[in-house]
């Protein structure tokens, strides 16, 4: 479930900022790999998309989303869905999406402390 596929300049990391990104779940719907845009106010933004199937196994679309990190509190993260039609947040709520992935989140944040 877990894995170290986020994009970026390792080099232009810092130690915290490495270890969050290490934390980030792969597999189980998020397939994709992980990218980062730092905001001016020291925060970090981690996006990815979640991957889903039907009811028969098959994929059969995406759903972009990010998570915004407190690089000094991990567990002050704020999930949002990007660019999402009335369609797509059928599929959120469907499949219980935000809660899935707050607390995938929240557990591997939760090990940084």
């Amino acid at each position: 479930m877990f894995g170290y596929s986020v994009h970026c300049d390792w080099e232009s990391l810092s130690e915290k900022e490495q270890d969050i990104a290490y934390s980030l779940p792969h597999g189980s719907g998020i397939d994709y790999d992980w990218t980062f845009e730092r905001l001016q106010n020291g925060k970090i933004v981690f996006s990815n998309a979640y991957h889903f199937m039907n009811e028969c196994g098959m994929y059969v679309g995406s759903l972009d989303f990010s998570v915004t990190v407190d690089v000094d509190d991990p567990m002050d993260f704020r999930l949002t869905f990007n660019g999402l039609t009335s369609t797509g947040y059928r599929w959120v709520d469907r499949l219980g999406l935000r809660d899935y992935l707050e607390d995938t989140l929240a557990f591997c944040f939760d090990n940084l402390s």
